[in-house]
């Protein structure tokens, strides 16, 4: 065997093995288990990550509180979830939803709508200013396994 049918051999060993590695643990049965601690969120890509959020998940909900004296918060979508996905906030907060990811969301509230349509461009922001105290959910309209939680008080 020559030294370069050997490196072309050794090459294409690890691409296949590189390629069976990706796909071990997608098990597409745990599609819609919660992830990320809360009651609902973007599917579990693996059957450990679904056990391990599932017991998380029935422990209690995980709350990022945030009140900067500038009275401001900031979410994040990225990964197709909203990080933090649940946070508490004082009255007069002005809260912003900024889209890391490479595809547009639309920011929709469960209740009272947010004001404006709530669509955000790759790259761009939306605010709401939360004036009155309450718990206000929301999701993406476009992508509705993405949801989180506003707490003001």
């Amino acid at each position: 065997m020559t030294p370069g049918r050997a490196r072309a051999l050794v090459a294409g060993t690890v691409l296949v093995l590189m390629v069976v590695a990706a796909a071990c643990g997608d098990d597409p049965s745990d599609e819609g288990v919660p992830a990320g601690g809360a009651t609902t969120a973007a599917p579990a890509t693996t059957a450990a990550a679904a056990a391990a959020t599932t017991a998380v998940a029935q422990s209690t909900t995980t709350t990022t509180t945030i009140a900067t004296a500038s009275g401001q918060a900031t979410i994040v979508a990225i990964d197709f979830s909203f990080k933090p996905q649940n946070i508490k906030v004082t009255v007069g907060t002005k809260v912003t939803w900024t889209n890391n990811d490479s595809t547009t969301h639309q920011i929709v509230s469960k209740g009272d709508p947010f004001p404006g349509d709530g669509t955000i461009d790759p790259n761009e922001s939306y605010s709401v200013t939360f004036d009155k105290p309450g718990t206000y959910d929301y999701f993406c309209g476009i992508h509705n396994s993405m949801t989180g939680s506003i707490v003001v008080s």
